[in-house]
C-alpha cells in the first residue's frame, strides 16, 4: 500500500513552506533544495528518493510527502481532493502535465499489467480447464468475463475493446 501522505492529517505544510524549501522544475518534475537541510540534502541537490512502487517521497521536517501531492499543492495553491493518477503511467515522472484527480477506480483503471501475467497482455489469462485464453475487464469492483479466445492477441483486442468503451481517459493497454 502507499503512503497516504497528503491526507487531511498529514498535510500540515504550506504552499509558501513548500516554496520555500522547494524549487519545482516543470519541464522534468524533479524538486531541488534550495536550503541545505542536513548532510544529505544540500541546496542545489535533487530532492526525494523513490519508493517501492516508483513514487518519489520528500521528507520535510520528519514528515513524508509524496512529490506528486507536493507539485498539485504549489500549482493550484490546495492539497489535492482525492488521488492523483499519473497519465503515462510513470509514478516517478511529477510532471504537472502528467498529473490529474482521479478516484481510485479511476487510478486502478490506468496501471500496467501485473507483473505476474504470462500473456503479455494485459486483461488476459489462460484458462488451463478451456484451453484457451480469457479476457476480462474489472468494472465497478467487478470483473467482467469477456470471452475465450484461440489467441492471446484476440483476447488482448477484446480487452481493449472494453477498456475504451467503459475506461475513456483512464483505459491503459498494457
Amino acid at each position: 500500500m502507499l503512503p497516504t501522505s497528503g491526507n487531511k492529517k498529514r498535510s500540515t505544510i504550506s504552499r509558501g513552506d513548500v516554496e520555500r524549501l522547494l524549487r519545482y522544475e516543470q519541464e522534468t518534475g524533479h524538486f531541488y533544495w534550495r536550503v541545505t537541510n542536513s548532510n544529505r540534502a544540500k541546496a542545489g541537490s535533487l530532492a526525494g528518493s523513490s519508493l517501492r512502487h516508483g513514487h518519489v517521497s520528500i521528507n520535510i521536517n520528519g514528515k513524508r510527502y509524496l512529490a506528486h501531492r507536493l507539485v498539485w499543492l504549489i500549482t493550484y495553491d490546495a492539497w489535492p481532493p482525492d488521488e492523483i493518477d499519473h497519465k503515462n503511467g510513470d509514478a516517478g515522472d511529477n510532471r504537472i502535465d502528467n498529473l490529474r484527480i482521479a478516484t481510485h477506480a479511476e487510478n486502478m483503471r490506468n496501471c500496467r499489467k501485473r507483473s505476474d501475467n504470462i500473456s503479455g497482455f494485459k486483461g488476459v489469462d489462460w484458462r488451463h480447464d478451456k484451453g484457451k485464453w480469457r479476457a476480462k475487464i474489472h468494472l465497478n469492483g467487478k470483473s467482467l468475463h469477456l470471452g475465450y479466445f484461440q489467441t492471446a492477441e484476440a483476447a488482448h483486442i477484446a480487452y481493449c475493446s472494453a477498456a475504451d468503451r467503459h475506461h475513456g481517459e483512464f483505459a491503459r493497454f498494457s
